[in-house]
C-alpha cells in the first residue's frame, strides 16, 4: 500500500527535543534492605528517565518524604544528568504536591533550576511510560542480575 493510502497509526507516540523533559517516578523494589537494629525495610528508588535520549538514572531514598524526594532529583540532575531539563513529569506523588499544588521545597527547587514540574493526570501510567518501561527493566533484568 501506498504510503498516503495507510490507516493512521492508531498509536499516539510522543516526540520529545533533547533536553527538554525527564520523567521521573518512584520505583519500590520487592527485597527488603537492612536499616539497622535488625530492621528491614523497603526502601523507594527514585527513578528518571531523559524522555530523548532514555538515559536511565536511579538513586534509593530514605522515605518519599518532600525532602527526600528533593535531595535525590537534585543528586539526579547534577551527578548523572549533568544538565537541567526544561520539564520535570512526576504523577501525583504526595511529596512532591496534589492537585497541581507543589511543596515549597519543591517549588524552590524548581525556581533554583528554572525549570518547570508537570504533574500528569493520576493513574495514567501512558503519559509516563519511558520512566515505567524503565521500571519495569530494573524489576525485571537489572535486579534479579544482583
Amino acid at each position: 500500500i501506498r504510503p498516503e493510502y495507510l490507516p493512521a497509526d492508531p498509536v499516539d507516540r510522543l516526540e520529545h527535543p533533547p533536553g527538554r523533559v525527564v520523567q521521573c517516578d518512584l520505583w519500590f523494589p520487592a527485597p527488603k534492605i537492612a536499616v539497622g537494629f535488625g530492621q528491614e525495610t523497603m526502601l523507594p528508588v527514585l527513578v528518571m528517565v531523559a524522555a530523548f535520549s532514555r538515559f536511565i538514572a536511579a538513586v534509593m531514598l530514605p522515605s518519599r518524604q518532600t525532602m527526600d524526594l528533593v535531595a535525590g532529583m537534585w543528586q539526579l540532575l547534577s551527578q548523572n544528568f549533568t544538565a537541567i531539563p526544561h520539564e520535570l513529569w512526576w504523577d501525583n506523588e504526595a511529596g512532591i504536591g496534589r492537585r497541581g499544588r507543589l511543596t515549597e521545597s519543591v517549588t524552590a527547587l524548581m525556581g533554583t533550576l528554572g525549570s518547570r514540574l508537570v504533574q500528569l493526570k493520576p493513574y495514567d501510567p501512558e503519559s509516563k511510560g519511558m520512566v515505567e518501561r524503565a521500571n519495569r527493566y530494573l524489576e525485571t533484568s537489572f535486579l534479579p542480575g544482583r
